[in-house]
C-alpha cells in the first residue's frame, strides 16, 4: 500500500518539475551546490579532525605558538631556541614556517599577487622552512639522498639546501634520479638539492609542501 503511494507521488512531483522547467534547474542547482558544500565540510572535518598525520605516533605530537592582534604570528627562531633549550618534556622539538618562491629566476621580493601578475613565465611553488630536527621529529625518511644537519642548522646561509616532496619531485623533474646534487632556482637564489622524501610524507598539514629549504 505504502510502496503505490510513494510511486502515485514520485509521479506527480515529476509531471510538476516537467511542467516548471526553471524552478526545476533552481532547485537541482540547489541541491548540487548544498551537496557540493557538505562534501567539502566533510572532507576538511575528515583531513584535520579524524584522520591522524601520516606520521609515527601522531597523537604524541603537539603545536605550540603564539599570535597577537589581527592574527600576526610572534613567534621567532629565538623563541624556539629557548623553548628547545629549556625543554625537559617532549622527545624533540622543531620549527617551521610557510613560505612561496618563484621558480627560477625572478624578482628578490614579490607576494603571490606579485607572481600571478608576472605572467604564465613564472610558475609558483609552496614550500616550509624547517630546522634541521623537522624531519627526525616526524620520523621521516627520504627516498634518495639525505635530510637536514645539525651543522647547516647551526651555521644559517651558510650552504642553500633543499630536499623536495616526492610529488614535487615527479611532477616537476619528472623523478629524477640524479637530481640530488643539483640546482634549484627558487626566486633567484640558487639551492643545491639533497634530498627528496619518501612518498607520502605530507609534515604537519594536509597541504603537501613542495619543497624544505634551509
Amino acid at each position: 500500500m505504502w510502496l503505490s503511494s510513494l510511486f502515485h507521488d514520485l509521479r506527480y512531483a515529476a509531471r510538476l518539475l516537467r511542467l516548471h522547467p526553471g524552478f526545476t534547474a533552481v532547485a537541482i542547482l540547489t541541491l548540487a551546490i548544498g551537496m557540493g558544500a557538505n562534501t567539502v565540510v566533510l572532507t576538511l572535518v575528515n583531513t584535520f579532525a579524524l584522520r591522524p598525520l601520516p606520521v609515527p605516533d601522531p597523537e604524541a605530537i603537539v603545536h605550540i605558538g603564539m599570535k597577537a592582534d589581527l592574527g600576526r604570528h610572534l613567534f621567532s627562531y629565538q623563541d624556539y631556541l629557548d623553548y628547545r633549550a629549556a625543554n625537559r618534556t617532549l622527545a624533540g622539538l622543531a620549527a617551521a614556517n610557510k613560505v612561496a618562491a618563484l621558480l627560477g629566476d625572478a624578482p628578490a621580493r614579490f607576494g603571490e599577487l606579485d607572481a600571478m601578475l608576472l605572467g604564465s613565465d613564472y610558475r609558483m611553488a609552496f614550500g616550509r622552512i624547517v630546522t634541521a630536527s623537522y624531519f627526525d621529529v616526524l620520523g621521516a625518511r627520504t627516498e634518495i639522498g639525505r635530510l637536514f644537519t645539525a651543522e647547516e642548522d647551526r651555521v644559517p646561509d651558510q650552504d642553500a639546501v633543499v630536499v623536495l616532496s616526492h610529488s614535487f619531485w615527479t611532477r616537476q623533474f619528472q623523478s629524477d634520479p640524479a637530481i640530488i646534487g643539483k640546482t634549484v632556482r627558487l626566486t633567484g637564489r640558487a639551492f643545491t638539492v639533497v634530498g627528496v622524501m619518501e612518498p607520502g610524507f605530507v609534515g604537519t598539514e594536509p597541504q603537501i609542501p613542495d619543497f624544505w629549504p634551509r
